[in-house]
C-alpha cells in the first residue's frame, strides 16, 4: 500500500549511509539504527539518485516507469519511507521571502525578537513593531502575515482586546510572556482552527469557579484590570530569550510553509537559565469563550420555535450486504478500496496506512496502523491534530480497511466547530430534548470536577435524528464530541462509544450500533465479578480463523475467549491472548460484537492481535521496564490481577458457537431494524438517535449514534453506571440481589 502522496517531495534522511554486502543485501544505518535492506544496491542507488529535493513522488514514478512496473515502484518507495531512509515533505509554493511578522509589545523580549529575525537565517522576514496601545488604537493598518505577542507588563483587558482584534483580522499569532513565575511560550493561535486566547483564559477561570461553592462565579469582566504578564526579570539572560525567539521563528516558518508547528494548541513554560521546558499545557476550544464560542459560527442560544439544524444524508434504500469479512457492509471490496484510496489522495492529509512491523502476530494476521501527522494546512477547511488508528482483519485488505476507517472515524470525531450547538437549560428544552434524569441518576461519584446536573443550568446541545420516531431531539454535546472541546454539561468523561465511519451512512450507523452494544457488554461484564462462560472457539465454522488461532498457540501463547453477551442477547465476545512466559507483556484482549456470532468471534480474535501495545516480546528493549512503569502498563500481570482471576483463569462452564443463534440478514437496513427492535424490547422507552459528523470535503460517512435509557456507556473510570449494570447478576441468573456500586470493579483496565 502507498504511504505517500504523489505531490509530496521526498528527501533523503541525512543520517542514512550504507555499504553493499552483495547477494541482494545492503547494510545501512538510519537514525542510529542498523538495518539490512533486502534489495539490489544498483536499484537502490538509481532510485535515490532521483531524489534531489525538487522532484515529487509522481515525477520520480514517471521516470522509473520506463524500467519497472508501477506497483513495484510504489512498493519500493513505500518501503524506503517505512524504513525512514527517505521521508516526504509537502510540496509547497509558499515562499518566506517578503513575509511580514508583526511584533506587538515592548521591552526585552520584543527587542530580542527583532534581533533574532535580523539574524542571517531569518533575513527572509520583514518586521513591523507596535506597542499594545498602538495596535489596539488602530495604528495597525499595515498588513502582515503573522504576529508575535511579546508584552512586558499588560492586563487581561489588553490581551482579550488584542485576541478579539486578531480574530476579526483573521491573523494568526503566537504569544510569549512572563507570568510572574516563569516564561510562557505559546500557544500559536490560528483563527478558526485552534482555541483562541480567551478560550485559554476561560480554562483558568473555570478551574477557579469549580472551587467556589454557594458563591458568585467570576467571568472575564472581573479580571480585566488584573495583570496578565510582567516585565522579564534579568534572571532570564538575553541568550535564553534569543533561544526562545528562535523557537518562535521556527514555528512561524513551519506555519508559512504549511508544516507542523510545535506550539499549536500548546503552551510550554521555561524557568530562568533553562533551555528545556518545565511544564506543558494543551488548550482546546471552549464554549465558555464569548469571543469564538469554541470556533463555532453556528453557536445559538435556545429560543421558542428554533428549528432543528441537522444534516440528514441517510436514505431508506435496502442495500444488500455484499461484504462479510470482519463485519457487514453494503459495498464490495473493490468499491471500498477505491473510496479509501481516492479520498486519501484527494484530501491532502499526511496519513500513513501501513503494516505494524513490530507486532509479533504480523505473521499470523496482517496488522495495520494508520498515522495522521498534525496538519493545519491541507485540502480541507480544517486543522487536525496528530492521531493514530489500528486495523484488524483476517485478510490484508480487511485490515487495511479497518485501519483506514478507524482513522476516518478519528478525523470525523475531532472537533472543528462545524456542528451547530444550542445553549439552553434542560428546563427550557425538556420537550425537545432526550430524557436527562436517567443520566443524572447514573452518576455515582459526585465528588469530581465534572459538571453537576441542574435543570436550570445552561447545557450545550446538538440536534440528533431519531431512528425510532423519525423526529429530532436535542442531545447533550457531551454525547457527541470527545474531550477535545470543553462544552457546558460535561457530567462524565467522554468516549468513542457509538462512533463509526464507513462507505455509506447506513453502514456507519450499523457499525456504531454494534459498538454501543459491545461497550455496554464490556463495561457490565467486566465490572461485575461473576466469571463469565468460556467460549469454545473450536466449534466455530470459520476454518481460517481456527487455523490462525492454532498458529498463535504454536508461538507459545494461550488463547481464551469469554462470552460477554448480556441481556440484550446480541453476541459479544472477548478474547485474551496470554503470554505465560512474560509477565511484562502478559495478556492482550479484543472485543467483537455482531448479529453474526462468527463475525463477533473473528473481530474479538483479530482485535486481540492488533493492539499497539503488543510489541515484540522477544526484543530485549521492549522488556527493559521497571518500577512504576511496570505498574502502569495495563497489559502487565501487575495491572491484570482482577481480570486474570476473572477472565483468564476463572472457572466457568463452556458454551459452543453452535448454541448461538445465527440470523439470516440480507441488508444493512434490515440489520439496523433488528438491533433497534431488540434494544426497544430489552430497554423499554429507549430512543436511538444519530448525528452526522461527516466532514465536508472529506465525505467519508461518519456518525455518532446515541441510545437513551438504561444503556451502559463506556466511561473511564466508571462514574456513570446504569441500573442494568447493577442488576446484571439478577438478569443473567448469577445472583438474587443487585450489586452495589462499590462491589463493582472500578479500577484501570486495557482500553
Amino acid at each position: 500500500m502507498m504511504n505517500y502522496n504523489l505531490n509530496d517531495i521526498p528527501v533523503i534522511n541525512k543520517t542514512y549511509n550504507e555499504t553493499p554486502k552483495g547477494n541482494g543485501q545492503v547494510i545501512s544505518t538510519v537514525d542510529g539504527e542498523i538495518k539490512i535492506l533486502q534489495c539490489s544496491h544498483e536499484v537502490l542507488e538509481k532510485v535515490l539518485s532521483l531524489i534531489n529535493g525538487t522532484r515529487t513522488f509522481e515525477k520520480i514514478e514517471n521516470e522509473l516507469e520506463e524500467l519497472y512496473p508501477l506497483d513495484e515502484i510504489r512498493n519500493f518507495l513505500s518501503a524506503l519511507v517505512n524504513e525512514r531512509i527517505i521521508y516526504p515533505t509537502p510540496e509547497s509554493n509558499e515562499t518566506l521571502e517578503g513575509a511580514t511578522v508583526c511584533i506587538i509589545g515592548k521591552g526585552r523580549l520584543a527587542s530580542v525578537m527583532n534581533k533574532a529575525i535580523g539574524l542571517s537565517h531569518h533575513k527572509e522576514f520583514k518586521t513591523i513593531t507596535f506597542t499594545i496601545d498602538e495596535f489596539l488604537l488602530g495604528q495597525s493598518m499595515i498588513d502582515f502575515d503573522v504576529a508575535v505577542f511579546a508584552p512586558d507588563q499588560c492586563t487581561y483587558e489588553d490581551i482579550l482586546c488584542l485576541n478579539k482584534k486578531m480574530l476579526s483580522k483573521n491573523k494568526p499569532f503566537i504569544q510569549c510572556y512572563f507570568d510572574g513565575r516563569e516564561l510562557g511560550l505559546g500557544p500559536f493561535f490560528i483563527p478558526g482552527k485552534t482555541a483562541c486566547l480567551e478560550c485559554q483564559t476561560m480554562y483558568h477561570i473555570k478551574n477557579i469557579n469549580n472551587k467556589i461553592f454557594n458563591g458568585q462565579l467570576i467571568d472575564t469582566e472581573d479580571i480585566k484590570s488584573l495583570y496578565f504578564s510582567h516585565e522579564f526579570p534579568y534572571a532570564y539572560k538575553d541568550s535564553q530569550l534569543l533561544y526562545v525567539a528562535d523557537l518562535i521563528c521556527q514555528d512561524i516558518i513551519s506555519y508559512l510553509q504549511k508544516g507542523n508547528m510545535e506550539f499549536a494548541d500548546v503552551r510550554k513554560c521555561y524557568k530562568a537559565n533553562s533551555l528545556t521546558f518545565d511544564n506543558s499545557y494543551t488548550y482546546y476550544p471552549t464554549t465558555e469563550c464569548k469571543c469564538c464560542r469554541a470556533m463555532n459560527n453556528s453557536y445559538t442560544k435556545w429560543r421558542e420555535g428554533l428549528l432543528p439544524n441537522f444534516k440528514d444524508t441517510k436514505n431508506s434504500l435496502e442495500r444488500e450486504i455484499c461484504y462479510t469479512t470482519g463485519g457487514l457492509r453494503s459495498k464490495t471490496e473493490k468499491e471500498t478500496k477505491q473510496l479509501i484510496d481516492e479520498t486519501l489522495e484527494r484530501i491532502g492529509l499526511k496519513i500513513d496506512v501501513k503494516r505494524a512491523v513490530s507486532n509479533p502476530f504480523n505473521r499470523v494476521v496482517p496488522c495495520y496502523n494508520a498515522i495522521l501527522d498534525t496538519s493545519h494546512s491541507n485540502k480541507t477547511p480544517y486543522s487536525f491534530r496528530k492521531t493514530k488508528a489500528w486495523g484488524k482483519g483476517l485478510t490484508e485488505m480487511q485490515s487495511y480497511f479497518s485501519a483506514s476507517f478507524e482513522m476516518f472515524e478519528h478525523i470525523g470525531r475531532q472537533y472543528v466547530g462545524d456542528i451547530p450547538i444550542v445553549e439552553a437549560s434542560y428546563k427550557d428544552v425538556e420537550q425537545n430534548a432526550i430524557e436527562m434524569n436517567t443520566i443524572a441518576e447514573s452518576i455515582q461519584n459526585k465528588n469530581t470536577s465534572y459538571d453537576k446536573f441542574n435543570p436550570n443550568t445552561a447545557i450545550d446541545w446538538v440536534w440528533a435524528k431519531s431512528l425510532v420516531k423519525d423526529d429530532y431531539k436535542l442531545v447533550p454535546a457531551l454525547m457527541v464530541f470527545m474531550d477535545d472541546v470543553n462544552t457546558k454539561g460535561r457530567f462524565y468523561g467522554g468516549s468513542s462509544t457509538g462512533l463509526a465511519s464507513a462507505t455509506t451512512i447506513e453502514d456507519a450507523i450499523l457499525h456504531a450500533l454494534l459498538e454501543i452494544i459491545e461497550h455496554d457488554a464490556w463495561m457490565i461484564g467486566q465490572a461485575n465479578q461473576h466469571v463469565l462462560p468460556r467460549l469454545d472457539y473450536m466449534t466455530s465454522t470459520n476454518k481460517v480463523l481456527k487455523e490462525r488461532i492454532d498458529m498463535v498457540k504454536d508461538m507459545g501463547y494461550q488463547v481464551i475467549s469469554r462470552d460477554y453477551t448480556n441481556d440484550l442477547e446480541i453476541p459479544v465476545f472477548r478474547t485474551w491472548i496470554v503470554n505465560p512466559n512474560n509477565d511484562t507483556h502478559f495478556a492482550f484482549s479484543g472485543f467483537g460484537a455482531s448479529i453474526s456470532p462468527e463475525i463477533a468471534l473473528e473481530r474479538s480474535v483479530t482485535e486481540a492481535m492488533q493492539s499497539d501495545a503488543l510489541v515484540d516480546p522477544n526484543n530485549p528493549l521492549n522488556n527493559s521496564i521497571s518500577g512504576a512503569k511496570l505498574l502502569s502498563r495495563v497489559n502487565s500481570i501487575y495491572s491484570l490481577s482482577y481480570l486474570y482471576k476473572k477472565d483468564i483463569a476463572g472457572k466457568a462452564s463452556s458454551i459452543s458457537m453452535l448454541d448461538k443463534p445465527n440470523l439470516k440478514i440480507q441488508s444493512v437496513n434490515q440489520a439496523i431494524k433488528h438491533i433497534i427492535k431488540q434494544l426497544k424490547k430489552k430497554i423499554p422507552g429507549c430512543d436511538v438517535l444519530y448525528v452526522d459528523l461527516t466532514k465536508d470535503s472529506i465525505n467519508i460517512p461518519t456518525v455518532r449514534v446515541i441510545v437513551t435509557g438504561d444503556i451502559q456507556r463506556l466511561n473511564h473510570p466508571l462514574i456513570s453506571v446504569s441500573p442494568r449494570t447493577l442488576n446484571f447478576g439478577i438478569n443473567m441468573g448469577y445472583s438474587n440481589t443487585p450489586a452495589t456500586y462499590r462491589e463493582l470493579y472500578l479500577g484501570d483496565y486495557p482500553h
